[in-house]
């Protein structure tokens, strides 16, 4: 496969730029949108890795925005979730070489039984269930070192926290689609997928971020605002609102009532005696 259809018509519609301009405009510390990317650049970044990127997402980063912070990282960067730096991908070791083409085309992970967790015996310590613990994370590791070659010809564009990743494959049969590691999680690498099985390109993936990174903003907007206001802060706010209300009641009884104020008063205060005197009484008596 050469290349997938740009779909340039669907990205450069209406509809997507008011997507980033909503996204950006109600949570601009979180979608910042990086300035496009001259073309002379993205000429050399396919030149120094002897790759042509995938026309849509060019054309993205070139005519769009070269990245959208917490949706899309610029090219040849990894930028940190919720932090306003970037990284080179090299420095994080998450990048193959994308110069070779991307081996897979189905989904791959280590063999189940190497992946499940070891039962520890009946009677072993503490001490030898870390240890047995220790040498089969050690050795899940080393299974997946050893087949990191399967990130070549792919690079980082995304991630979902938690060190899962989203790759755009840049060179090989499945050049154009975007695929999740979730290595992270021992889930390992698969293509993604729309809701009907079909594998997703960077478009499709694009145009489903925005309204979705949107709506996963709009539900922890509206989470933080259910603690500030949900039903135990709405009470207390109730009676914080009530205190003032009751307080000045009480006052106008005292000023119109004065003779009743006094003689309710003087009661309390005489059971108040009653009640330590009767304590103190007991007290002796003991």
């Amino acid at each position: 496969m050469s290349d997938l259809n740009p779909a340039r018509d669907s990205l450069d519609s209406a509809t997507v730029r008011e997507l980033v301009q909503r996204l950006n405009g109600r949570s601009p510390e979180y979608s910042h949108l990086y300035d496009p990317l001259r073309p002379e650049a993205a000429d050399a970044f396919e030149q120094e890795h002897r790759i042509t990127l995938p026309s849509d997402y060019r054309y993205v980063i070139t005519q769009i925005a070269n990245g959208v912070h917490g949706v899309l990282f610029p090219l040849d960067k990894e930028q940190m979730r919720g932090v306003d730096y970037t990284r080179d991908y090299e420095d994080l070791g998450l990048i193959g070489d994308i110069s070779q083409p991307f081996p897979l085309t189905e989904a791959w992970n280590l063999p189940e039984e190497l992946l499940r967790e070891p039962e520890p015996a009946a009677d072993a310590t503490p001490e030898e269930e870390q240890r047995l613990y220790e040498e089969w994370s050690s050795e899940v590791e080393a299974g997946y070192v050893k087949n990191s070659h399967i990130r070549n010809g792919a690079m980082p564009i995304s991630t979902l926290g938690c060190g899962q990743v989203m790759w755009l494959v840049v060179n090989g049969p499945q050049k154009g689609y975007v695929w999740n590691d979730s290595i992270a999680d021992s889930a390992g690498v698969f293509p993604l997928c729309d809701a009907s099985g079909r594998q997703m390109t960077f478009t499709d993936w694009f145009l489903s971020e925005l309204p979705a990174t949107t709506e996963r903003r709009r539900l922890v907007r509206r989470r933080r605002i259910r603690r500030l206001f949900g039903p135990d802060a709405l009470e207390g706010l109730r009676w914080l609102l009530l205190f003032p209300v009751f307080l000045v009641a009480g006052l106008v009884f005292v000023c119109f009532h004065p003779r009743t104020t006094a003689h309710w008063l003087r009661e309390r205060f005489l059971d108040f005696n009653v009640r330590r005197t009767k304590g103190a009484n007991k007290g002796d008596g003991s």
